[in-house]
Order: C-alpha cells, then structure tokens, then sequence
C-alpha cells in the first residue's frame, strides 16, 4: 500500500463528497414518494369512514385530494432532481477541477512508481546485482580450482585403478575430486521457482529481514 499518494487523497475526498450528494437526493426522493403514499393512505381511510360510518368527509377528501397532486409533483422534481445530480457525478467533464481515475493512472505512472522504485525497489535490485556477481565469481572460483587439480586427479586415479583392476588388493576404493558438484550450494531452478512464485526459501537458508521491512 501506497503510505502517502496526496492525490488518491483528495479523489477519496471527491468521491466521499459525491456519496453524500447521492444519499441526499435518494433521501429526498424517497421521502416525496413516502409522503404521496401517507396522504393517499389517508384519502382512503377517509374514503372508509364515509362508507363505513356514513360521514359526509367531502371538504377533507378534497382537502386531501389538492395535496395529494402537490405531493406527487414535489415527488416527481425529486425524481428528476435525484437523476440530474447522478448525471452530473457520472460527467467527468461537468467539473473542471474533478479528479479522474485516468488523473490517477498517470500520477501513479510519472510519479508513484518511479518514487517507489528509487526508494524500495533499487536498492534490492542494487544487492540482488552484487549477489548474482558473488554468486557467478564462486561458481568459476570452485570450477577454476577444479581444473588446477584436473590432471593430477587423472593421473592418480589411473594409477589407483591400475593397482585394483586386477582384484588382487580388494575392492577398488572411490577416488573423489577436489571438487564435486554435490558439495556446492548450487541454486536450482524450481528453489528459484519456490522463492518467486510461493515466496518460499530453500530449508537451508534463513529469511533475512532489514528494519523497513518489519
């Protein structure tokens, strides 16, 4: 996670400010309709009482009846002024100052990453560089030491399988090299494989981790 991205900031803001104009017009809208469906509740039961009671409920049903309209076209401004104000967050032109998500993309681009990168990413790639030099050096080291020996090695070993090749002095014993592949911690492509795709190490190397990281 980015720790301070100033403009990520003020687009949260944006959008924060937009949420709350969103949820105030849906209230607005919602509360014109709930008003209609009250005084028509209303209407009706007085609509009820005149049936069921034989009251004359004229002056208030026409009473009602005037609110009602009034009351379904504030609704109806609701609706169109809910619609209007979601419009306007969906244009991204309507406000000069707005912050967009392709605003975001380019920050993140020209001056995100390469400030992420100087910071954290340069100097592991900056060890990574001495280690795999280190690395390559000791490979040729041990194969170079390998090679002083070679004809020594050669030597000796044809003279000791000369001496046991005819059975006469037992079993021929190994003649190891100075060097032998098996020795060397050599890394292998699926530790490499383990490392970067399951951010797993080797069982004989212990995770290493500076200040910053923890």
């Amino acid at each position: 996670m980015i720790k301070q991205w100033e403009l990520m900031e003020q687009f949260k803001k944006q959008d924060e400010k937009f949420k709350e104009l969103r949820d105030r017009y849906w209230e607005k809208e919602r509360d014109a309709k709930e008003h209609v469906q009250t005084l028509r509740s209303q209407y009706d039961a007085c609509v009820h009482r005149e049936l069921k009671e034989g009251k004359d409920c004229t002056a208030e049903k026409g009473k009602l009846r005037t609110q009602i309209v009034d009351a379904e076209k504030a609704a109806e401004l609701a609706v169109q002024e809910r619609v209007q104000v979601y419009q306007f967050i969906s244009d991204e032109k309507a406000q000069a100052d707005r912050i967009t998500i392709a605003h975001l993309a380019e920050d993140y681009r020209l001056n995100q990453i390469p400030a992420i990168r100087a910071a954290e990413v340069d100097p592991i790639i900056a060890r990574l560089k001495d280690a795999r030099a280190a690395y390559f050096n000791a490979v040729l080291d041990l194969h170079e030491v390998r090679d002083r020996y070679q004809p020594f090695y050669s030597q000796f070993n044809e003279m000791v399988y000369n001496y046991y090749k005819n059975g006469q002095h037992g079993a021929h014993p190994h003649i190891p090299h100075v060097f032998e592949d098996r020795l060397a911690p050599f890394i292998h492509e699926n530790e490499l494989v383990a490392a970067q795709s399951h951010r797993r190490l080797p069982t004989d190397v212990a995770r290493v981790v500076s200040e910053d990281q923890q």
